[in-house]
């Protein structure tokens, strides 16, 4: 028995040699490596709470940071007809330039100019029977005051004339409407553009109940840079500054693009804020619908916190560190990182560069435990 205790302690000792040679010039990891040998090492069932702290280090950023960006049409309307009728003539085509109030296509509508036809007549018949009753009414009322008609045929006249006039009126008015409807049988351009799609032929049958708009058009002039910026980069990037976009990824080509909004609120299901740049596209030289990355820059107080990849512990897909309380107590916090570089990882969200973070964490250790700390590492 004692000589198979002896041989375990010097497997032991080998091992933990090995893994300080390993991570010699790593000075996180060999401190790392250090506390587990040290744990290994004693046999007492509490050393696994002797730790090494760790302060995250910050680091000044000075390069932009970069997101996905898509590039959208100022204006853009999908034009859906707004009488029935059938295409008459057509006048435009894919990718014809247009100004506001030119017009797209004409329609036919034999049933509408039925209607404005039969309005027509009937308000020519409605004009005559309130001249007729007008007249009439005239008659009667010259005989008032002579007693010679009664109050009831006076009255009787004028209810006459009086619906007369309402019937004409609400033919009138029908017709204003019949007329409305006609005007739109011209399709015409909402704003100065460019035909993007076209859904119809000449012949084709147009109702206001159509799902599929005729026309599609754009305002390619100014374009949209829309970015959907994480909650998590909003205070470390500065919004208003001058950006500069790349359509083919490299910032050897890149276009400058100005701040022009953003969305009052962050986008619940995908933890975004919409954010829009303004680009001139006079040229016309990029399409819309383009994607490409923009180049934002740092917030003038931006900075990151460095940590070293063996505090991260990853559980169920999720990243932790284990950070010591002012009570020396643990306490396990959920942390968002970034990018892996010698041996250290960007920490975006979840600790401070105050937190004193245990490195190497031992599995056996909980939140709550009151711990030792072995040896501190400070930040500065």
């Amino acid at each position: 028995m004692k000589y198979k205790k002896t041989k375990l302690i010097i497997v032991t000792v080998i091992v933990s040699a090995t893994a300080l040679l390993y991570c010699h010039g790593n000075e996180a990891c060999s401190q790392g490596q250090k506390q587990a040998a040290a744990q290994t090492q004693s046999n007492g069932s509490e050393n696994y709470k002797n730790v090494i702290a760790y302060q995250p280090q910050i680091i000044n950023r000075e390069a932009p940071y970069s997101f996905n960006a898509e590039l959208q049409p100022k204006n853009q309307a999908s034009i859906f007809a707004r009488a029935n009728g059938y295409i008459e003539e057509q006048f435009v085509d894919i990718g014809t330039e247009v100004k506001e109030g030119d017009i797209l296509a004409r329609l036919s509508s034999p049933e509408l100019e039925d209607q404005i036809a039969q309005a027509r007549e009937e308000i020519t018949r409605q004009k005559a029977d309130l001249k007729f009753a007008e007249s009439l009414y005239d008659r009667v009322n010259r005989f008032k005051d002579s007693g010679a008609v009664s109050i009831t045929e006076i009255e009787k006249t004028e209810a006459e004339r009086d619906m007369a006039r309402a019937g004409l009126s609400a033919l009138e008015a029908r017709l204003a409407q019949l007329k409305k409807e006609f005007n739109y049988t011209e399709i015409k351009a909402p704003f100065d553009g460019t035909v993007i799609k076209r859904n119809i032929n000449r012949g084709d049958r147009i109702s206001v109940n159509d799902n599929i708009p005729m026309y599609e058009l754009a305002q390619a002039e100014e374009l949209r840079v829309v970015v959907r910026i994480p909650q998590t980069a909003l205070s470390k990037i500065d919004l208003q500054s001058q950006a500069n976009l790349s359509i083919n990824t490299s910032l050897d080509q890149t276009i400058p693009v100005q701040f022009a909004r953003q969305s009052g609120a962050i986008n619940e299901n995908s933890g975004t804020l919409r954010v829009e740049y303004s680009l001139n596209n006079q040229n016309r030289k990029l399409p819309s619908g383009l994607t490409g990355k923009i180049y934002i820059e740092p917030a003038k107080q931006a900075s990151l916190l460095q940590i070293p990849t063996n505090a991260v512990k990853v559980v169920e897909g999720e990243n932790y560190v284990m950070v010591i309380n002012d009570d020396n107590q643990v306490i396990t916090t959920p942390v968002s990182i970034g990018s892996n570089v010698g041996g250290k990882v960007i920490v975006h969200d979840g600790v401070s560069d105050r937190d004193r973070i245990i490195l190497n964490p031992n599995a056996l250790l909980k939140d709550g435990d009151e711990v030792t700390i072995q040896q501190a590492n400070n930040k500065r």
